[in-house]
């Protein structure tokens, strides 16, 4: 059994928004630093939840580098893309992103109920020609739809849009969703943008008469995004990671030559939404991790961990679901684990579903060894009991 341990936590109180357009100063902070200084890790953290969008510099241009990314705060969250992926000109392409063309504003995953929150792209090769990243601020854009046509606001922030995709990744993969362009919280502002017009589906069940205005809204939308007062452009470096927050950055890319050999390689991986940074105690010392608000801890009795438990006793860093649609409900914290409680968005939204109810879980292993971060056991059947 693995019972939630004592530990005083030290929060730092939340950053309040800072909203921007083709004005932003783009914050950076060297990767190296972010590795091995709290400080300069929390800084990165309060500064992603401030603006939205933090450039990291100076990472080895390779692949692996957002696997010790995601291990110094918490772990990558596994898509039907893998743990990471990589962004770059493919044959028989089966998303938009791993050809040469343009990619407009977008936001990734709407097709799930809960988006990844945190997006990373790890430049390890860029072109010389186009290739230019481009962001811009999505609630700053409906903050000033909501100022300009508050009857278009209503109707993105209330009319349920479906999204589809369907493929082979990692996975074999066929999902379905209804998303809000605009989720907004009890006062009406804007929480998070789902927008992805690449898996935005062809069926569109709402009243006739509804569809005139709907698209109309969406294109006043679409428009201020791709204004050129609100959106951003800049061109990643071998060795740049961009690091943003997926429900309220959309991002995009300008078209660039193809040839024969790869001439842009960009590395993804993605991390639960944004939450409260903390420093918390484990093992005798402080360690930065990523922990979800609510902070509730739960106790895991009579977990079956699997044969890589027992072999190496590895330190765990959390668990989830193996579901591709999920909540978050809290965090799990105790003698050498950490992380975020997650179980089916199916399930009611007032907390877990049972008091006491066995859930499918998938175990995230951590060992000494920074390869192996990411890498997941098969699904272990866990109890989990609420204790705070």
């Amino acid at each position: 059994m693995l019972k939630q341990q004592s530990a005083s936590f030290s929060i730092s109180s939340l950053p309040e928004r800072q909203y921007w357009g083709s004005d932003l100063q783009l914050p950076e902070i060297p990767f190296e630093e972010i590795m091995h200084d709290d400080e300069s890790a929390c800084k990165w953290l309060c500064t992603l939840k401030k603006v939205g969008i933090v450039l990291l510099t100076g990472a080895a241009p390779k692949q692996g580098e957002l696997f010790k990314l995601g291990h110094r705060i918490g772990f990558l969250r596994l898509t039907f893309y893998g743990p990471t992926w990589q962004v770059q000109d493919k044959a028989d392409a089966n998303n938009v992103a791993y050809t040469t063309g343009k990619l407009c504003f977008h936001t990734d995953y709407p097709v799930l109920q809960h988006p990844p929150g945190v997006q990373f792209l790890h430049c390890i090769k860029q072109t010389a020609a186009g290739g230019d990243s481009e962001v811009v601020d999505g609630f700053h854009v409906a903050n000033k739809l909501k100022k300009q046509n508050p009857q278009a606001y209503q109707i993105l922030s209330s009319t349920a849009v479906d999204y589809t995709d369907v493929g082979v990744d990692y996975c074999d993969f066929a999902v379905q969703c209804k998303q809000r362009i605009i989720d907004v919280d009890s006062r009406g502002q804007a929480v998070r943008i789902n927008y992805n017009n690449a898996t935005r589906d062809t069926v569109f069940d709402i009243p006739a008469e509804e569809v005139r205005p709907f698209y109309a809204a969406l294109k006043e939308f679409d428009n201020l995004l791709n204004s050129a007062e609100h959106k951003f452009t800049y061109k990643l470096k071998p060795g740049d990671i961009v690091t943003f927050d997926n429900w309220r950055v959309l991002h995009g890319r300008q078209s660039y030559p193809s040839g024969s050999e790869v001439t842009r390689h960009l590395e993804g991986a993605y991390l639960e939404a944004m939450c409260q940074p903390c420093l918390l105690p484990a093992s005798g010392h402080s360690e930065l991790r990523l922990l979800a608000i609510p902070a509730i801890t739960y106790e895991m009795e009579g977990a079956q961990l699997g044969s890589a438990v027992a072999k190496g006793k590895p330190r765990f860093r959390g668990i989830y679901l193996h579901q591709m649609s999920y909540s978050t409900y809290g965090c799990i914290t105790g003698e050498g684990i950490t992380g975020v409680i997650l179980v089916p968005s199916a399930e009611p939204q007032s907390g877990m579903p049972q008091e006491r109810g066995a859930v499918q879980a998938a175990v995230q292993v951590h060992g000494q060894d920074p390869a192996r971060c990411g890498q997941v056991s098969t699904p272990a059947s866990a109890t989990i009991t609420r204790t705070g």
